[in-house]
């Protein structure tokens, strides 16, 4: 990749492993040149005196035109149009799963764990055996955070080679129920806060240069992804924003309980089947806050409901559980990831979210759901 002008100059780190070897260095634009003429013209790459045969061919790759910002499995740090090389001959690296060991060197259990560690670049998802790749950042502009609230968004760029008042933001939120909101975003400064009327469960954001239209930054993100991606962050709710929650009543992602019992359980595997949610605990049906006591004692035993009766088992990456005052009264809000399995209530069956209620999925419904799930698993990016 090329560093900005401005960016401080980067120390050469070479670990050689013997058949792995990691290096980073910075080398001029001639140097590259240089390189990109031995690539193309002989098939090979020569680093001071790092030998790579590579002999093969630039191919095309529409996701590579456009990488956001710290997407992954590159999390550059600027957004970038991307260059592939393969090389004609791409045979399996059983390199990858072989530990690094060296005396002088840290150790690696296998050369993923490495290429996380020293680049950043995440390869459990993807095949990049015996390619290279080339960046190219836009160092324009780049969306920086977007904070997730109850009611609002708070949005944050950074503009480096474009004045802040020449991007314009392009805004899609959807929530329950259908409710959607776009906007144009004017920035005046680098941070901007936009009031929404609903919890989003899904941001689209994208960054323009207003003069040309060109693409600068884009950031997406669905309430159901077990991670998040970087540099957004989902706010839980305070007293004063659940007061907002519970008027409005339950939906396909809030759900009231008086109390702890077995019925949750239901309403937990759907929610981690469907698209996730939050179940608040000492609220009844008509919305009335009633509180929960001894929390901490209830919270354990909620727990040892899902344990006994949730296959497969649930966990706190799936679940989360906190305390929260409403209304001088305590109440537990469980906050629900949708999961990468198909999960039952045990001799109960598979349960889905529908509306406001939780329900048994038919026959065609969990296949769908097994589908997707599977899909999933074999290849697709499930944060």
């Amino acid at each position: 990749t090329f560093l900005h002008k401005d960016h401080e100059k980067i120390e050469e780190i070479k670990n050689d492993y013997g058949k792995v070897c990691l290096l980073k260095k910075l080398i001029s634009l001639k140097e590259f040149e240089q390189l990109l003429d031995e690539l193309i013209e002989k098939g090979k790459i020569i680093v001071g005196n790092l030998f790579i045969e590579m002999k093969g061919n630039f191919v095309e790759d529409k996701w590579l035109d456009f990488i956001p910002s710290k997407y992954s499995p590159f999390n550059l740090d600027w957004p970038c149009r991307g260059y592939k090389y393969e090389c004609d001959y791409r045979k399996s690296m059983n390199l990858l799963s072989d530990p690094l060991v060296s005396l002088k060197l840290p150790l690696f259990p296998n050369t993923t764990e490495a290429v996380l560690n020293f680049m950043k670049i995440n390869l459990r998802r993807y095949d990049f055996n015996n390619t290279l790749f080339i960046f190219l950042p836009n160092y324009k502009a780049k969306i920086e955070q977007i904070k997730i609230g109850v009611d609002h968004l708070l949005i944050k760029v950074f503009s480096k080679e474009i004045k802040i008042e020449k991007i314009v933001g392009k805004l899609y939120v959807k929530g329950d129920g259908g409710n959607i909101i776009q906007r144009d975003l004017i920035f005046k400064e680098n941070e901007l806060k936009v009031s929404i009327n609903f919890y989003p469960n899904y941001i689209y954001l994208l960054l323009l240069d207003r003069q040309t239209e060109e693409w600068l930054d884009k950031k997406e993100y669905y309430y159901s992804w077990r991670e998040k991606p970087e540099g957004i962050i989902v706010e839980l709710p305070s007293a004063q924003q659940l007061e907002i929650i519970v008027q409005r009543g339950e939906n396909e992602e809030i759900e009231f309980k008086e109390k702890v019992n077995e019925k949750l359980v239901k309403d937990v595997v759907a929610f981690a089947n469907t698209n996730g949610g939050i179940i608040l605990i000492g609220v009844n049906d008509e919305g009335e806050i009633v509180g929960v006591q001894n929390t901490k004692r209830e919270e354990e035993r909620l727990w040892n409901i899902l344990r006994s009766h949730c296959d497969p088992p649930v966990d706190e990456k799936l679940v989360k559980i906190e305390s929260k005052i409403i209304q001088q009264k305590t109440i537990l809000l469980v906050e629900v990831k949708e999961g990468n399995k198909v999960y039952h209530m045990k001799d109960r069956g598979i349960y889905i979210r529908c509306g406001s209620t939780s329900r048994i999925a038919s026959s065609y419904e969990a296949e769908g759901l097994y589908n997707k799930k599977m899909r999933v698993k074999e290849g697709g990016y499930f944060p």
